[in-house]
């Protein structure tokens, strides 16, 4: 048996103390608030690379309106599209949707892509409804900027002219092609030309879609691209111009009219004579029509074609006639009423027609451009805008509508007319208002309709 006295020693025995933790070593707790430290700095770089990644590889939004609706005589002028867009808008074949391209404009997008390698011109197709909502951005493919697309008649296929960019180590090349483009698929076809080219128009029936290329002047040739099976026609016309006039098609898709401003004829003279040149769309073969008129000219559904001459024997008092010419005619029948101001365009789509009449003006001191209703035979003009439009437009299928494509206000009007008159840049929309309103009287010298 144990000894008392031993037992009572032992529980007196002092214990030896706890030993700290040797240096270097971390408390269990220290250990748990570095690993979650470290965790959520490995969470927040990963959220963050892919923010960055995401954000290169997804196109910028379709820039947005930056300007309210502005009231105009012929109606309520809307903005749908600013900033850095492509001013060559088109409509679709139904007159409901709008195409046109746009480009990132974010510099450091274009440090990422400088760093990433990627290739230059980061360019986008915007499909939008005329409301400006319903908004759809496509990228086509890696290296391949859109800068003009027309919508194929009947159909949800876009035809592009494209620009393919290739890299060979530091130095880009490009080239330049036409490609189809479906929607709302997003699928890009394979060239179905390779070469410099500017898209004009489709035929009517979407089979040939004429083309341009060779820069303006004694330069510029015409040719038709046959979808189909891809083959080209050059369309043969017999002499180098000063000027062409856009074409226009026929509506059995059959020919196609030229405005034709021969050289000797463009030199010094206030009332340059155009001719008018028909050219066949099977052969490309095209022949002079015995009729003179002054550059603008468009197709009416009935087949005949309504033409604009425009004088300038006072040069501060432009008047213009309009005339029909009917199928096969050789003869011109020039309403009896003049309108003031110089015919630059005309368009007729279902049953209305616009023109676009430019003038000078007292107020600006300098000719001025606007858009103007023309009721035929009678010829009544009803103003549509009151703003110096600087860019292109183009009525829409259904005839209620005018797209605008606005490059902003001339660099040569002063300050104040640049804000009171000139239109931002971008796309606009003009609603016609069926119901029309007084025609005020032109602050341009020339007068009214006589």
């Amino acid at each position: 048996m144990d000894d008392p006295t031993d037992a009572a020693q032992r529980d007196n025995t002092p214990r030896p103390a706890r030993q700290p933790e040797a240096d270097g070593i971390p408390s269990r707790r220290l250990r748990i608030f570095v690993t979650v430290v470290l965790a959520a700095y490995a969470v927040c770089l990963f959220v963050a690379g892919f923010l960055v990644v995401r954000a290169i590889y997804t196109p910028r939004p379709i820039p947005r309106a930056d300007a309210g609706p502005i009231q105009q005589p012929g109606g309520t002028l809307r903005q749908i599209a600013a900033r850095e867009v492509g001013i060559d808008a088109t409509w679709s074949a139904d007159g409901t949707q709008v195409v046109f391209d746009f480009y990132d404009d974010r510099v450091w997008r274009d440090v990422m892509d400088m760093l990433s390698g990627r290739l230059p011109m980061r360019k986008y197709l915007a499909v939008t409804e005329t409301d400006g909502e319903s908004r759809h951005a496509y990228e086509l493919a890696r290296g391949i900027s859109p800068w003009r697309a027309l919508w194929r008649p009947g159909t949800s296929t876009l035809a592009v002219s494209v620009t393919e960019w290739k890299r060979d180590g530091a130095e880009a090349s490009y080239d330049n092609a036409i490609r189809l483009f479906d929607l709302p698929e997003g699928r890009l076809s394979g060239r179905i030309y390779s070469g410099d080219n500017w898209l004009v128009s489709w035929s009517p029936d979407g089979r040939l879609l004429l083309c341009m290329g060779g820069g303006s002047g004694q330069d510029r040739r015409y040719w038709l691209l046959r979808v189909a099976d891809r083959r080209t026609v050059d369309i043969a016309l017999p002499e180098k111009p000063a000027y062409t006039r856009l074409p226009c098609w026929s509506p059995d898709s059959r020919s196609l009219a030229f405005g034709w401003l021969p050289k000797e004829r463009a030199k010094g003279d206030l009332n340059p004579v155009h001719g008018l040149w028909i050219a066949d769309a099977d052969t490309g073969q095209a022949s002079l029509q015995p009729v003179d008129f002054y550059r603008t000219f468009a197709w009416l559904p009935d087949g005949r074609m309504l033409l604009a001459r425009s004088r300038r024997d006072d040069p501060w008092r432009p008047l213009t006639n309009f005339g029909f010419l009917g199928p096969g005619a050789d003869t011109v029948e020039w309403l009896p009423t003049s309108v003031p101001g110089i015919c630059l365009e005309l368009e007729h789509a279902n049953g209305r027609t616009v023109v676009d009449l430019s003038g000078p003006s007292i107020k600006e001191r300098q000719w001025v451009s606007d858009l103007y209703e023309l009721t035929l035979p009678d010829c009544a003009v009803r103003r549509l805008t009151d703003l110096d439009l600087c860019g292109t437009w183009q009525l829409s299928p259904r005839g209620d509508r005018v797209l605008i494509g606005s490059i902003g206000p001339r660099e040569e009007l002063s300050r104040d007319d640049r804000r009171a008159k000139a239109l931002p840049r971008g796309i606009w929309v003009l609603d016609i208002d069926p119901r029309g309103k007084a025609p005020g009287r032109d602050d341009r010298s020339a007068p009214e309709a006589r």
